[in-house]
């Protein structure tokens, strides 16, 4: 009887001291024949939007150098043949899917129904009444001229915040001076190589006579002396910007390298006077904006709507484009969303988009030129205008804790 309560005793001294620790998740699921879930590793950004090759091929358009050099070793005969195919089966379409964006998008749409319907009332009403107006047609040519180029500028300045986004998060801040550096230098740029700067300064002064000759001499000296203004821009963007070699750094990197790259040899060739390399410059500058446009739009349709997309996304990611979490938006009622329905078969849908456009474009152009001049103004005004409007950077309304939405205009 004293042995059996000595060993009570003690058994019941070691269960105060040191009671039995719960059986960890991996011995609890040896024991039940299941394999423990592993504990996952913090998330490395990979530095790219979408992966390396389409980010490099159709984001930071890397090739550019090699589609220059090759356009100016076949001459202007072979320039222009590719010409055809740029402006009327990439350019053209890059603005009309906004349109498609904006209409057939349910969600987007009903969010502010009266601001893209009056946008597009009051523009179209505009491009109309202008067209009546003997000479007006200069000054609309004008006027899309620089608000192309300000559109270029600030997609650029987007697409580098987006990088920025993706490589640090939170910590990329509002980069106010990454963003003022480079719309400076790109808008710089693009007003240099055309003759709209004289169009917008010279030309009212024409009536002084004498002096006019000396006035445009003068005036195009000081864009020359301007233009080391503009590289001295180019420069502060770089420090600015800090572009570095790290994993979540290198397709910010790329991008703006090859971005700065090119607008500085556009500048170089005509602050030299090389013109005869400036229509291929221009031809890879245009091709080069609609390309990333159009790959900006085909990944941001996939952010949008991860249910429909061929490929899972991923539920955390640094950059949406979409204005509600999928949890908010499952909780309002849609109804039946065209942009959500095509979405599955994007790329099909895209290439049958540019080559209806293309075609149906080349014949309007054939036999209605100047009707379809009148339409394809209106469509990019309002290209330039919707994409002001949907591309923003803010948060989705109605909850703390939202992703924050990224901007491409502002």
């Amino acid at each position: 009887m004293s042995t059996q309560l000595l060993q009570d005793n003690d058994a019941g001294r070691q269960s105060e001291v040191a009671p039995p620790r719960p059986a960890s998740p991996a011995r609890h699921a040896a024991r039940h024949g299941a394999v423990a879930p592993l504990r996952p590793s913090p998330r490395v950004p990979s530095g790219w939007i979408v992966n390396g090759w389409f980010d490099s091929l159709f984001l930071s358009n890397a090739a550019w150098p090699v589609l220059a050099a090759a356009l100016l070793w076949l001459g202007p005969a072979f320039q222009s043949g590719v010409s055809f195919w740029q402006i009327y089966f990439v350019s053209t379409p890059h603005r009309w899917i906004t349109l498609a964006l904006v209409f057939l998008d349910r969600r987007r749409f009903r969010e502010r129904p009266a601001a893209f319907l009056g946008t597009a009332v009051v523009l179209t009403a505009a491009c109309l009444g202008l067209r009546q107006s003997a000479g007006a047609l200069t000054c609309v040519l004008v006027i899309d001229y620089v608000w192309n180029a300000w559109h270029f500028a600030s997609q650029h300045a987007g697409i580098v915040r987006i990088y920025a986004r993706q490589a640090k998060g939170a910590a990329a801040g509002s980069g106010w001076a990454e963003k003022l550096l480079m719309r400076m230098f790109v808008l710089a740029v693009m007003l240099r190589i055309s003759d709209v700067a004289w169009m917008l300064v010279g030309q009212p002064l024409q009536g002084l006579g004498y002096f006019q000759d000396r006035l445009h001499l003068g005036f195009h000296q000081m864009l020359a002396w301007a233009d080391w203004a503009t590289v001295g821009v180019a420069a502060a963007l770089l420090a600015v910007s800090r572009p570095g070699c790290g994993r979540a750094e290198r397709g910010r990197s790329l991008y703006l390298i090859s971005v700065i790259s090119l607008y500085l040899v556009l500048l170089g060739a005509v602050h030299f006077r090389r013109l005869e390399v400036l229509p291929a410059l221009i031809f890879v500058m245009a091709l080069f904006h609609a390309a990333e446009y159009l790959a900006l739009v085909t990944w941001s349709v996939h952010q949008r709507f991860p249910e429909q997309a061929p490929h899972p996304v991923e539920a955390e990611t640094a950059t949406r484009f979409f204005e509600e979490t999928p949890h908010q938006s499952s909780m309002r009622p849609e109804g039946f969303n065209l942009l959500a329905a095509i979405v599955p078969q994007w790329g099909l849908t895209l290439a049958l988009l540019c080559l209806g456009l293309g075609v149906a474009g080349w014949m309007a152009d054939r036999r209605l030129a100047e009707t379809w001049l009148t339409i394809n103004l209106a469509v990019s005004f309002l290209h330039y205008a919707y994409d002001g409007m949907i591309w923003k950077r803010g948060r989705a309304t109605g909850s703390a804790d939202a992703p924050p939405r990224f901007s491409l205009h502002n």
